[in-house]
């Protein structure tokens, strides 16, 4: 009996040692890549700054409050926001502009009125039916209006402290608006008005997904610059061939700069970082996992482990990949040790979903700057012989290039194809190229 007594207590306190040490966060110890990583993420990129701030356009785009008002409604906001933190949670979080403006209507996305992301013609769907088209940009005309407010603004930080729970404002179909709205023009025989308003609208976007640290705007600017390279050219087949293509620099491949995406990643790991220091990422505080399994997550190991996933778009070696285009990120080592195991294992269990896999999103990028590097083509043959198109393409120097992308030139079709890296939008994507049967020499409108 005494024997088992003391292995009943020798037992107890075992186990009370190994709960005051998992409470204690002491184990298991941050390794030397915990603290690179951790370090990596610690800058504030500088493409997030800027002297025209636009993160309350964003955020207010569903609300008809004026310009000049954003920036007071957007500090009552951020306040309200970090009062509702201190209380316990954000519960269903709204602006404080609801009910004080008007609610500005935004459109279905798969309106077949309307240019959609990532599918048919846009230009073709606009020709079927114009005035359909029309009804629908005059309905939602505020929408479209203010969505190009963002112009006035060179950087778009999120405005709040990020949290899985974080608000995101409504940027609904906005793109599907702006590129119904150029195909119409072009429709109605308003070249240049359509050139004009695709190039401000794509110039605009362009410096949203480059300055911006929410990953979904760099997905939506993505969107918005990939269909609206298809509708440019597109638009171009549909034009005299002597026209010089306008806003070459709009439409030009990525600088290394707008490639990078650490910014975004950084934000994905302060949303996690600060989701599992605010107590967030369990039901509310009143649970039984709040109450009783909440304490025995190591959340510094769990923060550490998010931190091994997004780090690496943050240090130097993926800068070097982003100047040589190379989609190969090596993996990281993410998952628990036997040590993580045993000192935090709901932790553990909690690890896979703060450290997913961010290549899809890296890959979009350089998907879209083959795209640009695609059109660069279509518009160097643009006009020539399909002879000399075909020969134009095949000595295409560098710059007008991506080996990784497999770029093909089909002239029975008279298109432009690439392989897409990241293929949820198709094995491969296409541009048409206008081909004639004469040279005709381009001049300058």
């Amino acid at each position: 009996m005494r024997r088992l007594l003391r292995w009943v207590m020798s037992a107890v306190l075992v186990f009370g040692l190994w709960v005051a040490l998992v409470l204690s966060e002491w184990l298991p110890r941050p390794t030397a890549q915990d603290m690179a990583a951790l370090a990596a993420l610690e800058p504030v990129p500088a493409n997030v700054s800027g002297e025209r701030d636009g993160s309350a356009a964003m955020w207010l785009m569903s609300y008809a409050v004026p310009e000049d008002q954003l920036a007071a409604v957007m500090a009552a906001d951020v306040e309200a926001y970090n009062a509702a933190l201190q209380i316990g949670g954000l519960g269903n979080f709204q602006s404080s502009a609801k009910g004080r403006f008007a609610d500005i209507a935004t459109p279905n996305g798969k309106d077949p009125a309307l240019c959609e992301a990532w599918a048919d013609s846009c230009l073709a769907r606009v020709q079927k039916a114009p005035e359909a088209t029309r009804k629908v940009i005059a309905d939602f005309a505020p929408r479209l209006e203010r969505s190009r407010w963002l112009a006035h603004y060179d950087h778009f930080p999120y405005g709040f402290e990020p949290r899985y729970d974080s608000p995101i404002g409504s940027t609904g179909s906005v793109i599907n608006l702006a590129l119904a709205d150029a195909a119409l023009k072009f429709v109605d025989g308003n070249r240049a008005a359509a050139f004009a308003s695709l190039c401000a609208d794509t110039a605009s976007w362009r410096q949203v997904r480059s300055h911006t640290d929410m990953l979904i705007y760099d997905m939506i600017g993505v969107a918005q610059m990939a269909n609206a390279t298809k509708l440019y050219a597109e638009m171009l087949l549909e034009s005299p061939p002597e026209m010089a293509p306008p806003c070459p620099e709009v439409f030009a491949p990525l600088t290394d700069e707008e490639a990078n995406q650490c910014a975004v990643m950084r934000n994905e790991f302060l949303s996690t970082k600060y989701s599992f220091e605010s107590n967030s990422v369990f039901p509310g505080p009143a649970s039984t996992e709040n109450s009783i399994l909440r304490p025995l997550v190591n959340d510094a190991n769990v923060i550490r482990h998010a931190a091994r996933s997004m780090a690496p778009y943050c240090q130097e070696i993926h800068r070097q990949r982003i100047a040589q285009r190379d989609p190969v990120i090596p993996p990281v080592a993410t998952d628990c040790t036997a040590v993580d195991k045993f000192f935090d294992p709901l932790g553990c269990s909690l690890i896979g979903a703060t450290g997913p896999d961010y290549s899809d999103y890296y890959w979009r990028i350089l998907d879209l700057d083959a795209r640009m590097r695609l059109l660069a083509n279509a518009v160097a043959m643009r006009g020539m012989t399909p002879e000399l198109a075909a020969a134009a393409f095949s000595k295409r120097p560098p710059e007008r290039d991506s080996a990784r992308h497999a770029f093909e030139w089909d002239g029975a079709r008279q298109v432009l194809r690439m392989r897409n890296l990241e293929d949820n939008r198709g094995e491969f994507w296409e541009l048409p190229v206008l081909v004639s049967a004469a040279v005709i020499p381009v001049v300058q409108p």
